[in-house]
């Protein structure tokens, strides 16, 4: 219940009274009452639809009886769906909606759970909003136009005493109905609701950014620093809040070892495909002579993936490629990527200037992954460049992503081919 709304009302009402002398003698003219009153609402019946003068008869109620949003309550609210999605995922949010007390978060987290791309997500709710924004632009339009439309008939019902040759006390009695039903209930109450509208219509761009956030995958303590920015400074969250849910296990990290290993792993099923192939080659004993030379460097690692096979000759690099696309043996889609991703260590080389610069355009999940199975040395490099907020929740994603070896190769590979990329572009030196 809005307590001001009844203050006002009251209030405004005790003050008369009080001017009077609390006396209502005088005052009070039945006739001059129900031109006012009665006036006004023929003149807006006229004006408006019946079934929008029904909704904002329905509308008024909102001004005694609020249901406004509570944004910080709405906050606690999402990040506890962010905190759930990252442990369970999105379909774990499922069963969790039937208790969402609002329509809106149960209609958005359902589209993001059923996979709605995200630009389609944002235009189907914005487009709701937009139309509800609307409808209630009309509800205060109305209730606006019925507070002048009393005003009008007061001053009707002031013609209307002298015409019959009332005095002037008489033409006032109508005037000050018209002015008390316009400045206590017609233009005030389209105000309020004009308020409201406003609180609703920052609550749904919240959930709307909340949504966007679950759906990507975003760290609660972002999500929490995101709609964080849509309340004003004293009432928003102190940062400090502890999981409504029990948080994940932290898997373990991946050595660089176990990385080194995934790429010895890759180059055995190369040389072995290389081998086998060259055996049922019809290339004489030196041709096959060389191309065991330069698998034995392969093998060493004295070469790479692509030089490797681009060096075996047109016809031989066909065979071996056809036979490593056969689906028992697989060829990993990144090749060339192994060679770079083992070159991942080396930027613990790079200095503090050239790795602010590189963590701006770096993609945020591929920086978690590829410092999974990072030496501490490389983890510290990137670590010790973030300010003390980030880190700290970068380090909780380490910690509790999951991923396999060749996952953080090519998150690697493909930092280091940014990198490389940006160096080109001469944005970073190496």
């Amino acid at each position: 219940m809005d307590i001001a709304t009844l203050i006002g009302l009251v209030g405004g009402a005790l003050i008369v009274w009080q001017a009077v002398d609390g006396s209502s003698i005088g005052l009070y003219d039945g006739t001059a009452l129900l031109v006012v009153v009665g006036g006004g609402i023929a003149a807006t019946l006229v004006a408006f639809p019946l079934r929008d003068c029904w909704n904002a008869l329905r509308a008024t109620k909102n001004v005694v009886v609020v249901r406004s949003p509570d944004p910080p309550q709405l906050i606690e609210r999402m990040v506890g769906y962010a905190e759930a999605a990252r442990r369970e995922g999105l379909l774990g949010l499922e069963e969790s909606l039937g208790a969402e007390p609002s329509g809106l978060v149960r209609r958005g987290l359902q589209l993001a759970i059923d996979g709605t791309e995200p630009a389609l997500i944002i235009d189907i709710l914005e487009t709701e909003m937009h139309f509800v924004e609307e409808r209630h632009a009309q509800v205060q339009r109305l209730i606006e136009r019925l507070g002048r439309h009393w005003a009008l008939f007061a001053g009707v019902g002031g013609l209307l005493v002298l015409a019959q040759g009332g005095n002037a006390a008489a033409v006032a009695v109508p005037l000050l109905y018209g002015a008390l039903l316009y400045g206590l209930i017609g233009g005030s109450f389209a105000r309020k609701l004009g308020e409201y509208d406003k609180k609703e219509i920052l609550s749904w761009r919240l959930v709307i950014e909340a949504i966007m956030a679950i759906q990507s995958g975003d760290n609660p303590r972002i999500v929490e620093h995101k709609l964080a920015i849509f309340l004003a400074p004293k009432d928003r969250p102190s940062g400090d809040r502890k999981p409504t849910a029990p948080v994940p296990t932290p898997t373990p990290d991946i050595s660089p070892d176990e990385i080194q290993r995934f790429a010895d792993e890759q180059r055995e099923l190369v040389l072995e495909v290389v081998r086998e192939a060259v055996r049922k080659s019809a290339g004489g004993k030196e041709q096959k002579k060389v191309v065991e030379a330069r698998a034995t460097r392969f093998e060493k690692g004295e070469l790479g993936i692509v030089g490797f096979l681009v060096g075996l000759g047109a016809e031989l690099y066909a065979q071996v490629i056809a036979c490593l696309l056969n689906p028992p043996k697989p060829l990993i889609d990144h090749a060339e990527q192994l060679d770079r991703a083992l070159d991942f260590e080396r930027l613990v080389e790079l200095t503090d200037e050239t790795i602010e610069k590189s963590m701006r355009e770096i993609d945020q999940r591929d920086l978690v992954i590829a410092l999974k199975g990072a030496s501490g040395a490389v983890r510290e490099k990137f670590l010790g460049n973030m300010s003390k907020r980030v880190r700290v929740f970068i380090s909780e994603e380490i910690g509790l992503v999951g991923c396999e070896p060749g996952q953080i190769v090519d998150s690697q590979a493909r930092i280091v081919m940014h990198l490389l990329h940006m160096a080109k572009q001469e944005k970073i030196q190496l």
